[in-house]
């Protein structure tokens, strides 16, 4: 059936087939004769280079351009959308079938040359793009307000956490005696060395290339872990962190003897750490008990 040429009856036409539509795509049988009847002809070299074909010019018609960007405008705008998008994308980047497929893709892509100069090409337009550039400083303004992302930028450039290498607009809430006393008593104990590979401050190369001092790193990986008391164990504890950013997971771990535990770490070592953070506390517990026995810092009476 052809288009209705009144307005009101192509509306109403268009309404109908919406739900129809909508209730094909309920039906578990016609999604399956949908999908074999797209595998089926995705195999066809000839529908293949058609719809190539036609997908371009498609793309080069300036009203089609038009229409799409309103509509992806308008779908990002749209909160249900958002959800429905983000939860399919996270079910679907965990299918292990998924990321077979898509690691296979990505390395094939990565050897084919005229997808890499093409790719180089397409940055390359986007980069002269003065509104892409005015969006990106934008993004950039935004983001470089929060103390969270400067964290995270200071710690990508020195390849790993180090407080005495960040400057905070407003200071995380940190132990009295985390000073540069304490710093120094704690390279002093551990002779200056990584506990886990013996290096010092002139082999700690960062992705920079440049030396730096170790990183004086919690066990704990809290900025108070003392001052967290559980009066059901008489003991301390701190809230470890074993997820992600956007699957946070804290596990509660008691600590026992001294709840401040300092080990030094390479820059990369630092990186590591962070796979398995429960992991390395078991580690690092043990080794300052055998390695260092016990003493991960001098007290302040020792010179």
């Amino acid at each position: 059936m052809t288009l209705p040429k009144d307005p009101i009856k192509r509306e109403e036409y268009l309404r109908k087939l919406k739900e129809l539509g909508k209730l094909r795509a309920q039906d578990s049988v016609w999604r399956a004769n949908q999908k074999a009847g797209s595998q089926k002809r995705s195999k066809n070299p000839l529908w293949k280079a058609n719809h190539t074909a036609g997908a371009r010019k498609m793309a080069q018609d300036p009203v089609w351009q038009a229409n799409h960007n309103t509509m992806v405008r308008k779908l990002a705008a749209d909160p249900n959308w958002q959800k429905t998008n983000k939860l399919m994308r996270e079910e679907m980047y965990q299918d292990p079938i998924w990321q077979a497929k898509h690691r296979s893709s990505v390395q094939k892509l990565a050897m084919d040359q005229n997808w890499k100069d093409n790719n180089r090409k397409s940055r390359e337009k986007m980069y002269r793009d003065p509104i892409w550039k005015s969006n990106q400083k934008l993004g950039s303004q935004k983001r470089s307000i929060t103390d969270e992302w400067l964290l995270k930028n200071m710690e990508a450039s020195v390849g790993g956490f180090c407080i005495q290498n960040i400057t905070y607009r407003d200071p995380p809430v940190y132990c009295e005696f985390w000073c540069p006393d304490l710093w120094h008593r704690i390279d002093e104990a551990q002779n200056y060395q990584s506990i886990l590979s013996g290096k010092t401050k002139s082999e700690n190369i960062c992705r920079d290339g440049k030396t730096r001092a170790l990183s004086r790193h919690h066990v704990y990986w809290q900025p108070r872990a003392c001052c967290e008391w559980d009066e059901d164990i008489g003991g301390y504890y701190a809230w470890i962190e074993t997820g992600t950013k956007k699957h946070p997971n804290k596990v509660k771990y008691y600590i026992k003897g001294d709840p401040n535990k300092f080990v030094l770490l390479t820059a990369s070592e630092h990186m590591i750490i962070r796979q398995d953070k429960l992991k390395w506390i078991k580690i690092f517990e043990e080794l300052i008990e055998t390695k260092l026995g016990g003493v991960c810092y001098l007290p302040k009476d020792v010179e």
